[in-house]
């Protein structure tokens, strides 16, 4: 698939693309997100329901961590950032390719979905924790 020719090189050498992308039921809007763990970056990827690459953002990370899944409302994205990252020397010898940090916090990160030339995103950290896959999420009224 080369989303109706959007696909960049830079898509496919850099990042990846997640296996969790979401649909906006309202729109037909697909949102995905695609990370690069040694350059610590985390993207947005948004796509028109004809199937073309509307636009990427791009968020800095802390830590290489693994970003598998993420959540939308109808306003927001969070990511879940945890405390299990790439082990490059593990990779590169054959041993453990990723370690659980117990001395990290989990993060979680929030970014408006509307406001596409913002490039700020909220992180809140919370106690060490893990999550691999979200059920659902979304907006508080009492929280625009």
């Amino acid at each position: 698939c080369n989303f109706n020719g959007s696909l960049s090189s830079d898509d496919l050498w850099r990042g990846n693309f997640s296996s969790h992308s979401k649909e906006d039921p309202d729109t037909g809007e697909l949102i995905s997100i695609s990370y690069n763990q040694i350059e610590q970056w985390v993207r947005v990827i948004d796509i028109d329901s004809q199937g073309t690459i509307q636009r990427r953002r791009t968020f800095s990370l802390l830590r290489p961590s693994l970003l598998l899944d993420f959540a939308i409302t109808q306003s927001r994205l969070v990511f879940a950032d945890s405390p299990l990252v790439l082990n490059m020397v593990g990779l590169l010898t054959s041993s453990t390719s990723f370690e659980f940090d117990y001395m990290q916090p989990g993060r979680f990160g929030i970014v408006s979905r509307h406001d596409v030339n913002s490039n700020n995103v909220v992180w809140i950290d919370k106690e060490c924790c893990m999550n691999f896959h979200v059920l659902n999420a979304d907006d508080d009224p009492a929280e625009p």
